[in-house]
């Protein structure tokens, strides 16, 4: 395991972002403290979403910036292994949300939730799988 100076760096800056975080979170609310996943670094975001709730599988790839709304914390997003989310997603985090194993979900994907009266009725937009489950095996 490599500790040079560029790893040793990049610790600090991802322990600066959690800190960033936890700070916002305390003062301004879990929704604006949301907005510090818009501008901080990549590897910031799983360590961010962990200690906020997440579950998240391993070997995953989480691009920044992500965008979620009607977030009270993390504890409804399930992200299986060997998943990919692009930046810039935009994900609804009104119910829950479970992406299986294997799933990309590209950059500047919609998971937004749109409730009418009693219906639920979720939307996608942009290339995502509407089932976001695992695949493997599907094609021959």
């Amino acid at each position: 395991m490599p500790f040079g100076f560029r790893t040793m760096l990049k610790k600090l800056i991802i322990l600066y972002d959690l800190i960033r975080f936890f700070l916002s979170k305390k003062l301004f609310g879990f929704d604006n403290a949301t907005k510090i996943l818009y501008s901080c670094l990549k590897e910031s975001v799983i360590p961010i979403l962990k200690a906020n709730g997440a579950q998240i599988g391993n070997n995953c790839d989480i691009g920044s910036p992500l965008i979620f709304h009607n977030a009270r914390d993390f504890s409804n997003l399930f992200i299986g292994d060997n998943c990919h989310i692009g930046k810039n997603c935009f994900f609804d985090m009104r119910e829950s949300i479970v992406i299986g194993n294997d799933v990309t979900l590209s950059m500047n994907t919609s998971y937004p939730r749109l409730i009418f009266g009693d219906q639920r009725y979720p939307d996608f937009t942009g290339p995502v799988l509407t089932f976001l489950k695992d695949i493997s095996g599907f094609y021959p």
